[in-house]
């Protein structure tokens, strides 16, 4: 029996999550519909990761299970096997919210101009704890950080042009990709509905200079001189003032922070 190609392929990498995986799972599988696929790819866990997702066979499109060399190439694995015309990213150790599919379906289809990537907004906890909510800016993208891929959709033929993630990144892929996709034209739109929750204390999360440092890598291949070192400095102070804040209890002025750059972002 012919089966179209659903409109969105939501894909999750995981190794050794099996704290939140359930989460995540239960969040997508909820919401599914004819319209979307669901792709997991495990990198050979050696806890009970495996044994929970294949509790979950009949909630998962396509699980595929083996080695690979980092995030980057899991996700480009994962996307070889998609058929949906669209894509979302959603890690391990995060979950969509309750209406995420329904707004996001509802922004491909009600969009006329026919956009490669939907941005939309990102809940940030630690701990369970709100610790702020992002909008993303695609213009900001040559300054700094500011798409989150967790709350993006990205059209598949897109992300094939551009190569998909490099596999040469370990922490700052996702940030390579998007400033690709900003330099060579790609058409973002964002929305400031909230979709997904990302936990922080990721390996990115935990290795922030190092990811700071592979955007600078990667503004290399279309920057240079003071304006790339600036950016670069901006980077480390903006995290670094960021963490202090949270580390002595000053969360509020964060928030308070991020709460003036969504205003201004939408």
């Amino acid at each position: 029996m012919y089966k179209p190609d659903p409109l969105l392929s939501i894909v999750t990498i995981v190794k050794n999550g099996e704290d939140n995986i359930d989460r995540t799972i239960n969040a997508i599988v909820s919401q599914k519909s004819s319209e979307t696929e669901y792709i997991v790819k495990d990198g050979f866990s050696d806890d009970q990761t495996i044994e929970i997702l294949l509790n979950h066979t009949r909630d998962i499109d396509l699980l595929v299970i083996g080695r690979d060399q980092g995030i980057s190439e899991a996700f480009n694995k994962a996307v070889s096997y998609a058929r949906g015309r669209y894509l979302l990213f959603v890690n391990a150790d995060d979950w969509i919210c309750d209406n995420a599919l329904e707004i996001i379906t509802n922004s491909i289809k009600n969009d006329h101009f026919g956009s490669d990537i939907y941005c939309f907004g990102c809940r940030f906890l630690k701990n369970g704890q709100e610790v702020n909510i992002a909008l993303s800016n695609p213009e900001k993208i040559i300054h700094e950080p500011s798409i989150h891929h967790a709350s993006c959709v990205i059209k598949k033929s897109t992300f094939e042009e551009l190569g998909g993630f490099d596999i040469n990144y370990r922490y700052a892929m996702d940030y390579a990709f998007f400033l690709d996709c900003f330099m060579n034209g790609v058409r973002f739109k964002s929305s400031p509905e909230i979709i997904a929750n990302r936990s922080l204390g990721g390996l990115s999360y935990r290795n922030n200079l190092k990811g700071i440092r592979e955007t600078m890598v990667a503004r290399s291949k279309y920057f240079s001189g003071i304006e790339l070192y600036r950016w670069y400095y901006y980077s480390v102070f903006k995290n670094l003032a960021g963490r202090t804040l949270r580390r002595f209890r000053l969360g509020s002025i964060y928030r308070a922070y991020w709460k003036f750059i969504n205003k201004k972002w939408t």
